[in-house]
């Protein structure tokens, strides 16, 4: 009886390793997906604007169901838009970099404009003139000068996942304008030259940060407000901003 108690336990113990060998076989190893494929990648980051009518982003918003992050067929409603001339593409950004790195683009024009003026007449006795045989101003002159980049300025940092699918991106985009100036003070001397203070007038639209996204998948990332015909903020038009990035292999 005892020996046949014996085997039976001896048994039970083979067969309960077993199963336990066989349940931790089943275990997925969570690097698997990434050691398939260990070539080199790229990773394109495209961002499109496009402006229309705020009554047309009202629509779409509307009509679109939101179920996930990928807004691909949005974007194929917004581009059906833009061939039908009721939305415009403003502006295209693209750069490709590497995993952790930050990269960036831009296409600018440097605006230098005064930002301090010495206001103190310099004292004369009324005909004289400087040493350069120049009229003496009575009025202020720029001491100090600034700058400024108008154009479009477009930042990136992404991270890539252990898949070699979800991208973690930081974005930073901006367009700016030189919308015009003011004038503050305005004086003509004697001889008819004219002195002016003035300050500037700039218009920006600029999107500010990080989202998780699907490679080939576009995402919508944030909708701003364009500048009218007088450099004044338009209720009346909207921008668009689109994300893509694709993951790219090299290999030889």
């Amino acid at each position: 009886m005892k020996v046949i108690f014996a085997a039976l336990f001896v048994g039970w113990l083979v067969s309960l390793s077993a199963f336990g060998q066989e349940k931790e076989a089943k275990i997925p190893d969570p690097f698997a997906a990434a050691s398939k494929d260990s070539t080199p990648k790229n990773i394109s980051v495209q961002l499109e604007l496009i402006e229309m009518s705020h009554k047309d982003l009202t629509r779409l918003l509307m009509e679109h169901k939101f179920k996930s992050a990928d807004a691909s067929a949005l974007r194929m409603k917004v581009q059906e838009m833009v061939e039908k001339d009721l939305a415009k593409v403003m502006e295209t950004k693209m750069v490709t970099n590497r995993s952790g790195q930050i990269s960036n683009t831009e296409s600018i024009r440097e605006f230098v404009y005064p930002v301090d003026y010495d206001l103190s007449p310099t004292p004369s006795v009324e005909g004289s003139t400087d040493p350069l045989n120049h009229p003496v101003t009575p009025f202020g002159i720029p001491n100090c000068y600034g700058t400024r980049n108008t154009g479009s300025t477009f930042e990136v940092v992404t991270n890539l996942g252990e898949d070699n699918k979800i991208i973690d991106v930081k974005i930073v985009s901006q367009q700016v304008w030189h919308t015009g100036e003011n004038i503050w003070c305005e004086l003509k001397d004697k001889i008819g030259n004219v002195y002016k203070n003035t300050s500037q007038d700039f218009y920006k639209i600029g999107i500010d940060t990080s989202v998780t996204v699907v490679s080939g998948q576009y995402f919508l990332l944030g909708v701003v407000s364009p500048k009218d015909a007088k450099g004044k903020l338009d209720s009346e038009r909207k921008v668009m901003a689109f994300l893509k990035c694709d993951v790219l292999s090299v290999a030889p």
